[in-house]
């Protein structure tokens, strides 16, 4: 078994200090159970690290037989220990650094082993959800959207703004800071809420590119939009016309969200990929096909094969905006 022995809590105003402290931490060594360094971690720490977003780091070790090994901290550790002297320019402005470094007295190597466990386990660990959801509470009148919706909609309208507006491309946060943003954005995701968009009905629609396309033709104040959308959501056997644009549309975008779907080989061929339709194809075939709804075209083809290869460019090619915002 496992206990806990002693902590000490260090607030430190200097490099030193702090290299110091990660030093001594990385001399203990590691356990033989301690996981491979991944520089994604690493990466992730630095960044917030560096921008002033860390919280107190803690650390912790475990001893057996009055031999201490690491078991928590190694990854920040490692970051301290590699910053350039322009990077600790940078870090020394947030001083202090907390550190709480705390001791576990273990029976055996076993017991240590099970000690390394329970620092960031699988089964506790905040999913995408978790992170997105917090987002979500701060904004009232987003109360009633499920937080698998807002996954799916931050991930498909970072994915428009990246495609269609050329942003750099983002980084964890933004996924989460799509909920504060303006008031097109709430639009369409009040939008969401109201259709009652959950897992169980709307797999076609949390594709990244129908969330976008679904974001592009509401934002360009067509009050039909929404309509056509809310028909589609339905699914294409809701829609007693199987001859209508709407039920063309679901039709394909259910076969899309489907991976084990066989695509007729007429339409296989017009794939870029020769397999199943890519983000930009799919965006495509709504954006061409709500604009032949809009327009009254009794007939369109379901695919067409595209001519153009980026979602800026269809957007240019089917539907450009008034305005941007």
């Amino acid at each position: 078994m496992y206990k806990y022995a002693t902590s000490e809590t260090y607030r430190l105003f200097s490099k030193e200090e702090i290299l110091a402290k990660a030093r001594e931490l990385k001399d203990l060594g590691s356990t033989s159970t301690e996981r491979e360094e991944k520089e994604r971690r690493k990466k992730n720490i630095k960044n917030k690290l560096l921008s002033g977003q860390s919280i107190v780091f803690h650390w912790a070790t475990g001893t057996v037989h009055g031999i201490a090994k690491r078991v928590n901290g190694q990854h920040s550790a490692e970051v301290f220990l590699e910053l350039s002297d322009e990077e600790w320019v940078m870090v020394e402005q947030f001083f202090p650094i907390v550190i709480i470094i705390i001791d576990y007295s273990c029976d055996t190597e076993q017991d240590r082993a099970y000690l390394f466990n329970q620092f960031d386990p699988g089964w506790s660990s905040r999913n995408t959800e978790d992170h997105v959801g917090v987002h979500m509470a701060l904004e009232p009148d987003l109360v009633g959207m499920t937080t698998w919706a807002g996954v799916k909609a931050s991930r498909g309208l970072i994915w428009y703004y990246e495609e269609v507006e050329e942003w750099a491309k983002q980084d964890a946060e933004a996924y989460y800071g799509i909920f504060h943003q303006n008031s097109h954005v709430h639009h369409f995701l009040h939008y969401l809420r109201d259709i009652k968009m959950q897992k169980s009905r709307h797999k076609e629609l949390a594709l990244r590119p129908v969330i976008g396309a679904m974001f592009h033709t509401i934002r360009s104040e067509n009050p039909a939009a929404e309509t056509f959308w809310r028909h589609i959501s339905g699914g294409a056997g809701a829609i007693l016309d199987g001859n209508s644009i709407e039920h063309k549309l679901a039709d394909f975008l259910g076969a899309a969200a489907n991976h084990d779907y066989k695509w007729p080989g007429d339409m296989v061929r017009k794939f870029a990929n020769k397999r199943r339709p890519n983000d930009v194809e799919i965006f495509s075939t709504c954006l061409r096909l709500y604009t032949a709804h809009a327009n009254h075209v009794v007939h369109a083809e379901t695919f067409e094969r595209l001519k153009v290869t980026t979602a800026k460019e269809v957007v240019e090619l089917l539907l450009p905006l008034k305005h941007a915002a």
